[in-house]
C-alpha cells in the first residue's frame, strides 16, 4: 500500500477525482480490515460487504478532511474514520437483536457470579452451569454475546471529529516496547483504559496484543498459544468484560 503522502503530495489535490479514486484503491485493504474486525461476532443478518460499503463513505471523509499539518499519519486518521462510520451507521440501525442483548446481560451476570470481575478464571462447564445450556454451546454463545462488548469498548474510545480517536489497539504495547505516551498524545479516557488493561492477567494481555496489535484471528492465536480456538474466544471475552465493567464505573 502506497501511503497517502506519495499518492497526493499537495494538499490541494486531494479533491481531483483520479487521485481520490487512486487513493480508495489504494486503501480498499484497510476498509475490509476495519470491517472485518467490526463484523466479528455480529449477527449473521450484517452483511461484512455493507460494512464495507459504509466504511468506503469513512475513507472518503478522511480523504476530504485530513489535514497534513496535524502530524497524524493518513493511515491512522483513515482508519479511526472509517470505524468511527461504521459504528454510527450500526448505532442508526440499532443493529443487536433483543436475543443477543439478553445473551450479553447473561453472560455478563454469569462472569460477575463466577467472579471474573476479580480475576477469576473460568470454565467452559462453570458457564454453562450459570448460563443454562450444554458446555458445547458456550463456544458459540459467547461469539454472538461478545459482540455488542467489542463495539461498545470501541465506541467509547472513538472521537468524531477524529482529533484523538483509537481503540484498543491504541494502547497495547507495540513491538519495541515504548509506551503509548511516547507515541502519540492520548486522552485521560484512553490513559484509564490502559491502565485497566495492565491489571488484566498475562493470559488475557497476550489474546488482546496478538488479536488487536499483532492482527491476529482466533485460530492463530491459539496455535501461538498452544490452546484451543475455544478457549482463546473466552479469554477475549473475559478479558472485554473486565475493561467494559472497568470503564463503566467511570
Amino acid at each position: 500500500m502506497r501511503k497517502f503522502e506519495e499518492l497526493c503530495p499537495r494538499e490541494d489535490l486531494k479533491k481531483n477525482p483520479a487521485v481520490r479514486n487512486t487513493i480508495i484503491q489504494e486503501y480498499a485493504p484497510l476498509i475490509k480490515f476495519v470491517a472485518t474486525r467490526i463484523h466479528y461476532g455480529l449477527p449473521a443478518t450484517i452483511e461484512l460487504d455493507d460494512l464495507i460499503s459504509i466504511g468506503a463513505l469513512g475513507l472518503i471523509d478522511a480523504i476530504d478532511k485530513y489535514d497534513t499539518h496535524r502530524g497524524v499519519l493518513f493511515k491512522t486518521y483513515a482508519e479511526s474514520r472509517i470505524r468511527g462510520k461504521i459504528l454510527d451507521e450500526l448505532r442508526k440501525l440499532d443493529w443487536l437483536p433483543r436475543g443477543l442483548r439478553q445473551k450479553n446481560k447473561a453472560l455478563d451476570k454469569a462472569y460477575q457470579k463466577l467472579g471474573v470481575t476479580g480475576g477469576k478464571d473460568c470454565t467452559d462447564e462453570e458457564l454453562a452451569e450459570e448460563l443454562g445450556i450444554d458446555a458445547a454451546e458456550v463456544p458459540q454463545y459467547i461469539s454472538q454475546a461478545t459482540g455488542y462488548t467489542m463495539l461498545s469498548l470501541d465506541e467509547q474510545v472513538y472521537d468524531k471529529d477524529g482529533s484523538e480517536s483509537g481503540s484498543l489497539a491504541d494502547i497495547l504495547p507495540d513491538r519495541d516496547g515504548s509506551s503509548p505516551e511516547e507515541q502519540t498524545e492520548m486522552s485521560q479516557y484512553l490513559e484509564v483504559l490502559k491502565r485497566h488493561i495492565g491489571k488484566l492477567n498475562d493470559k488475557e494481555q497476550q489474546v488482546l496484543a496478538l488479536y488487536y496489535y499483532e492482527e491476529l484471528t482466533m485460530k492463530e492465536i491459539g496455535s501461538v498459544l498452544d490452546i484451543t480456538e475455544s478457549r482463546v474466544s473466552q479469554i477475549h471475552s473475559q478479558a472485554l468484560f473486565k475493561l467494559k465493567k472497568a470503564m463503566e464505573r467511570l
